[in-house]
């Protein structure tokens, strides 16, 4: 038992009777002990709550909003598509009064197309917005993201010209380092088809520049170092450098850390020295189903994932394989329509 200087009980001291005029709400040991008590009844509440998310947004919007609805639909349903057709609306419903409203929400549009996999209407919707406020904030991040779509519809040329016109905005309007190495990483990015072993190089060369002060950057880096090993064909380096990524997950943000385990599951099952067996391919699906199921909200890694997570479920056999893998196949073509894994599935469920 703890004493007051009085010799008291803390317990006696904080039950004794208040002198006239003393109000005991008033006082500290009432606020903690309303504080306790606000805390029981939420875990109390929260202990009957199942799987649930969390949406903050703002008062002075109305739940009729289309702005409000197309939040709700994005975060709890996932249906990109329709979130995106949303924000295109309300985007639309705005007056000039509000451009800067009006940018934002045209932004998010193109965003919620480019995670529902609609790569041609998302690159669509990025060239307006690019087209519409060449002076927002978000400017330079729409062209990126716009390249990103051409590669999604697997069109590098277009891709290339969106980031060497990104990199004349970025001279132009001094945008600062950390947009000038986002350039330098891209343009590496597009190498890594044609000139592996140069683009392996400039990684490291950029990753040594931008490790300390440019952590996003950097982050991209460390993955697309061990994509080129796998490449390469230098399997088991590039699963010890991504096993490396992925448990330094302070480092590894939710971007790096799917792809790390998209890059590390395909070398698994494709390395030859010694050659896989069973619990090889057991190891590889896990980190190919990690990816489909924990990094949903990572759109760029999703349909690899579930194709090679097929080639898996059939290179290990078995009475359900063909379920499996079929069924990975048909939600891979519902899902990501507009990829060569889609196509390359299609092949599959058709021989």
């Amino acid at each position: 038992m703890r004493w007051s200087n009085s010799g008291t009980h803390h317990d006696k001291e904080l039950l004794r009777v208040r002198k006239k005029g003393e109000d005991f709400t008033n006082t500290d040991p009432w606020r903690v002990l309303r504080l306790q008590g606000e805390f029981v009844e939420g875990f109390e509440a929260l202990s009957k709550l199942g799987p649930a998310v969390t949406i903050f947004g703002s008062a002075r919007t109305k739940k009729d909003s289309p702005y409000y609805k197309a939040a709700v639909e994005a975060f709890t349903t996932e249906n990109w598509g329709t979130a995106a057709k949303l924000y295109e609306d309300y985007a639309a419903s705005l007056s000039d009064a509000k451009k800067a409203l009006m940018g934002h929400c045209m932004y998010r549009a193109a965003f919620c197309y480019q995670k529902a996999g609609m790569f041609k209407e998302a690159t669509n919707a990025y060239a307006r917005f690019v087209n519409e406020f060449k002076e927002h904030r978000l400017y330079p991040d729409a062209l990126l993201r716009r390249a990103e779509c051409y590669l999604g519809r697997g069109d590098a040329n277009e891709a290339r010209k969106t980031i060497l016109y990104l990199k004349q905005q970025v001279d132009k309007k001094g945008l600062g380092d950390q947009w000038k190495y986002e350039v330098e990483f891209w343009i590496t990015y597009l190498k890594e088809r044609t000139d592996s072993s140069r683009a392996l190089k400039d990684y490291k060369e950029i990753y040594k520049k931008v490790e300390k002060n440019f952590p996003d950057v950097a982050n991209k880096c460390r993955w697309r170092i061990g994509r080129v090993l796998m490449m390469e064909k230098k399997y088991n380096e590039a699963i010890s450098y991504c096993t490396e990524i992925i448990e330094d997950r302070l480092a590894a943000d939710r971007e790096v850390a799917a792809g790390s385990y998209l890059t590390r599951g395909r070398s698994i099952m494709s390395k030859r020295d010694p050659k896989p067996v069973e619990a090889d391919y057991k190891a590889a699906l896990y980190d190919l189903l990690r990816v489909i199921v924990h990094y949903k909200d990572i759109g760029a890694p999703q349909a690899e994932a579930m194709y090679y997570a097929g080639k898996c479920f059939q290179l290990l056999g078995g009475k359900d394989s063909a379920k499996y893998w079929q069924g990975l196949y048909r939600r891979l073509q519902r899902e990501w329509v507009n990829t060569r894994w889609a196509q390359e599935a299609a092949k599959e469920l058709t021989d």
